[in-house]
């Protein structure tokens, strides 16, 4: 059992960010915080994150009595409840760090919502169950209630039943999105299907996600709508021939709008998305998930492509995120090999430092000694100056010819004069290019 936080470096393999190149993004780094375990060994599901870190979620201890909790800077807190609770689980967090999700006691199932002073109270429907399952920045609480289920909504704590799609038979809603659209899923008499209700109130409009469509021609079930953006975009999950595969529905979905498939790895088994951020930019989830289990290898997908995440423990563990923020936390747990327990984890990536740019060095400086006009009856001369900057080089251009000189800072170089005028023009060369030329006119009397 983790009593302190532990914080490791992870690395994986990243294809970019939806919307970017995937050379943008070639690897991410991740720091690897495990969180403090509950007090006994359980097994634990984290339900959301808010962007200032806050995670919530449940765990389930012997006897299968579930406890919510939360973890704030990776310091496990159980929620509080009332005495004659027997279990309770927290789904979703907003901004404000209200927290919101279901307690059940002796006469049922209720939606509860956790926050202090703040700590709105829900309205429950008479003599039937609730379930909250969502909540947004402006406290839009969403769920739903009954049996068969029907969604619901909760704005200033007041009950609101949503309506069902057209030849529904049951349906749960389980996200709201910052102007207020709510996701959900809904049953008929074809399978299971996604959809978005327009607001939270009774006459909202219910636009039914369109199925995927088989690659291979097989047959969809299990369809599900996992999380909604805050533009609309749409994460899920169906099951093509038996095996489970994500995909991503855009924004503004119409009912005969398919989703995007989402690639998986060869081998890759059972994959699921659980989340998507509001900024629709990562999706994260779980590849090789065993039939009818929650966990296998916490994965992401990036400009459309499939990478594993990093996990704490040695090999066999198994892993599963279902949390992400804006700020690219993500959160989730992981099982070591063998072991009966989860623990819980959050990876925060760490920002690519790009070095400030080396700035070019300023071009050098060249002078020649002594006057400018020379007139001498010598066949050769010795040219003397000085350079100063960044000098690799001296030249001295002499009528066509080119001399170089010795020495940098001070440097000296014979001249070959023909009979006449000699135009001489000297250039010290370095990393910040040449220098402004230096002249001199040498005359050789005849």
């Amino acid at each position: 059992m983790h009593t302190t936080l532990r914080t490791t470096l992870g690395i994986a393999s990243l294809a970019g960010l939806l919307g970017l190149t995937a050379a943008a993004h070639a690897a991410q780094n991740y720091l690897i915080t495990e969180f403090q375990d509950p007090p006994v060994d359980a097994i634990i599901t984290i339900g959301d994150m808010n962007d200032s870190g806050v995670v919530v979620g449940h765990y389930r201890a012997s006897g299968n009595i579930t406890y919510a909790c939360q973890w704030q800077g990776g310091t496990f807190a159980p929620l509080p409840v009332a005495a004659d609770v027997t279990n309770s689980f927290a789904f979703g967090v907003n901004a404000s760090g209200i927290v919101v999700g279901y307690v059940q006691d002796a006469n049922g199932s209720h939606a509860y919502a956790w926050g202090g002073a703040s700590e709105p109270v829900l309205e429950l429907p008479a003599g039937m169950s609730s379930f909250a399952r969502g909540i947004n920045a402006s406290g839009v609480v969403v769920g739903f209630y009954g049996s068969p289920f029907h969604p619901c909504a909760w704005t200033g704590g007041a009950f609101v039943p949503l309506p069902l799609p057209a030849g529904a038979t049951s349906a749960t809603a389980s996200g709201v999105n910052a102007d207020g659209r709510i996701l959900g899923n809904f049953s008929d008499a074809t399978g299971s299907h996604g959809c978005i209700w327009s607001d939270a109130t009774a006459t909202a409009t219910v636009t039914p996600l369109a199925d995927p469509v088989s690659p291979t021609g097989g047959q969809i079930t299990g369809v599900a709508a996992t999380a909604i953006d805050a533009s609309g975009q749409v994460s899920g999950r169906y099951a093509d021939a038996g095996e489970v595969r994500p995909c991503v529905w855009p924004a503004n979905s119409t009912p005969t709008t398919p989703p995007t498939l989402l690639p998986v790895p060869d081998g890759a088994g059972n994959t699921y998305t659980y989340k998507i951020n509001a900024a629709g930019t990562r999706v994260v989830g779980a590849s090789g998930v065993a039939p009818g289990g929650a966990i296998g290898h916490a994965c992401t997908w990036f400009a459309g492509e499939f990478s594993p995440l990093p996990e704490p423990g040695g090999d066999g563990t198994k892993s599963t995120v279902t949390a992400i923020n804006d700020a690219g936390q993500i959160a989730g747990v992981y099982r070591p090999a063998g072991a009966p327990s989860d623990h819980a984890y959050l990876l925060t990536p760490i920002p690519e430092v790009t070095p400030p740019p080396v700035p070019k060095p300023a071009a050098p400086v060249v002078k020649v000694s002594g006057a400018k006009k020379l007139t001498t009856a010598k066949a050769k001369l010795t040219i003397k100056g000085k350079a100063t900057g960044a000098v690799t080089s001296v030249t001295a251009k002499v009528g066509k010819k080119t001399v170089k000189a010795r020495g940098t800072a001070s440097w000296s170089l014979k001249a070959a004069l023909k009979p006449g005028k000699n135009k001489i023009t000297v250039t010290a060369h370095g990393p910040g290019g040449d220098s402004a030329p230096a002249r001199l006119t040498v005359t050789r009397k005849k």
